[in-house]
């Protein structure tokens, strides 16, 4: 057999880096799916919530902010110490720590308003959307780090013919990853920071629906449209965190082969930003990689990728056999073959 190590050209390395950020969209699609839905539910159980409020409490004339105001009498104070206690066991399961403080210096009080017992409902239900959207947002960019790394390993080592030293990203890696704080806090801190601004709008907007006597359906109206642009933020944070995962997992692949450079690569069309469109197809040492600046993602929703650039594979580290000759990678060989010989355990 021949021991030359092919030299793969930039447009069939191109090609296959785009399948694999083609790839992470589709999984992006489908975890923007499950959000979606996630927040049409909350959404659906806060109009309700607000709905029997207003049910309980309003006046022939709608609901009033005095109304809104009054303390809980005896009865209703009984069924809240029942409530309260059920909400601090839910949020102590959460990430949401401010919410728990909260919750247990109002377990502490001996009066309630009105207002207060619904936006503390509120507030649990919007903590474990959160939740859920962290735990969603989590596994999906497990598996992003993780795909995007093997698949790069994969492109490269059969376009050279030969397995690469970039294998497997493990726990401690993809965990190291996904706390880096690339755009000044990590996703995590984002989508609590959202869950308070969340919060603090939604009872903004109902307290002046209650001072300015607005029906329910206008309340019910804008309940949803401030839900919408949550859900905005929420979809932009799970577009851009993918981008940034998905290419700083391939760099980790180029790192790991011994490549020292590589070329930006913008998707070209009608969308694509005027600064991906500088940047495209111009070479970079790998060291010098600046996310944001010369490495993807540029801005929110960028598609940018990247691929190895390199004059020859000889420079590149190779798994060797026993005998120390490189490990070939046969060119019809698919990314699952791949997969099961050379990277699950045995």
């Amino acid at each position: 057999m021949n021991d030359e190590l092919k030299n793969p050209s930039a447009e069939y390395l191109g090609k296959r880096m785009e399948e694999v950020i083609e790839a992470d969209i589709k999984r992006t699609d489908d975890t923007e799916e499950l959000l979606t839905d996630m927040y049409s539910k909350s959404l659906k159980a806060i109009q309700q919530a607000v709905q029997s409020f207003v049910g309980l409490y309003a006046s022939e004339n709608g609901m009033t902010y005095q109304q809104a105001t009054v303390y809980l009498n005896k009865t209703e104070f009984m069924e809240w110490r029942q409530d309260i206690e059920d909400y601090v066991e839910q949020i102590e399961k959460t990430n949401d720590s401010l919410l728990l403080l909260e919750l247990n210096t109002l377990a502490a009080r001996s009066r309630i308003t009105r207002m207060e017992k619904l936006m503390t409902e509120i507030k649990v239900r919007l903590a474990l959307l959160k939740q859920q959207q962290e735990d969603t947002m989590t596994g999906h960019l497990i598996e992003t780090a993780t795909e995007s790394y093997t698949k790069t390993g994969f492109v490269i080592s059969q376009g050279i013919g030969a397995a690469t030293a970039a294998t497997v990203l493990n726990t401690q890696a993809i965990n190291a990853i996904l706390e880096i704080p690339w755009s000044g806090a990590n996703y995590s801190k984002r989508i609590w920071s959202d869950r308070q601004r969340l919060a603090l709008t939604l009872e903004e907007e109902l307290m002046q629906h209650f001072i300015q006597g607005k029906d329910i359906r206008q309340t019910s109206k804008a309940l949803a449209e401030r839900m919408d642009a949550s859900l905005s933020n929420a979809t932009r944070l799970i577009r851009t965190e993918s981008s940034f995962v998905a290419n700083y997992s391939s760099g980790k692949a180029y790192e790991d082969a011994g490549i020292k450079q590589y070329q930006f690569l913008a998707t070209l069309d009608r969308r694509t930003s005027s600064l991906c469109q500088k940047m495209d197809n111009k070479v970079f040492d790998l060291k010098e990689k600046r996310i944001g600046v010369n490495y993807p993602p540029l801005h929110p929703y960028c598609r940018s990728t990247t691929i190895p650039y390199f004059d020859s594979p000889n420079s590149l580290r190779i798994a060797r056999d026993k005998n120390g000759k490189p490990i070939r990678i046969p060119a019809n060989m698919n990314y699952e073959q791949y997969k099961k010989k050379y990277l699950e355990k045995k």
